[in-house]
């Protein structure tokens, strides 16, 4: 992987390559008008870049090819997020949809869905040197997914309280 490479997505549907020591744009992926990006994951050890797009589909963009190799599709509405886990060469996305999709990248297959939140996911992590997933959703619930068994071993809620002061 070239550490004098940046990459970028714009609100117009590119990708842009940009060479940091020139400053300027080695290359651009995607048309004008294609669906937004709304993240970008360089995935360790396969020069690739991968894409989570407002159309709900993962592009995996070879740098070296300069093109799209792969399209993960699985998301019901947008892909929003992405992480890579080196552990066991997972991509995870998280979507608009709630679901979380683990995908084998090197075979454009879905490997499994981890189903659970009820409302939009805001933050996700993987744990290094483990196969553990943690996410959290808009309302505060926070899942810690085990990927070996493709389930929550722990949700973490945050109790609401009401108060109520007299006069």
């Amino acid at each position: 992987m070239d550490s004098s490479l940046l990459y970028s997505a714009c609100t117009n549907g590119q990708v842009h390559v940009w060479d940091l020591e020139t400053l300027g744009c080695s290359h651009t992926f995607f048309d004008r008008g294609h669906p937004v990006i709304n993240d970008l994951l360089v995935v360790d050890g396969m020069s690739q870049v991968a894409g989570a797009c407002l159309d709900g589909k993962i592009y995996m963009i070879d740098l070296h090819l300069h093109r799209v190799t792969k399209t993960l599709s699985g998301h019901k509405t947008a892909a929003s997020m992405l992480k890579y886990s080196s552990e066991n060469g997972y991509l995870i996305s998280a979507g608009l949809d709630h679901y979380i999709q683990v995908w084998n990248p090197h075979v454009e297959q879905k490997i499994g869905t981890l189903a659970g939140h009820r409302s939009q996911l805001v933050g996700m992590e993987v744990v290094p040197s483990s196969p553990q997933v943690i996410t959290a959703d808009e309302t505060g619930v926070v899942k810690i997914w085990d990927l070996r068994k493709f389930a929550a071993v722990q949700t973490i809620a945050k109790e609401l309280t009401t108060a109520f002061h007299g006069l």
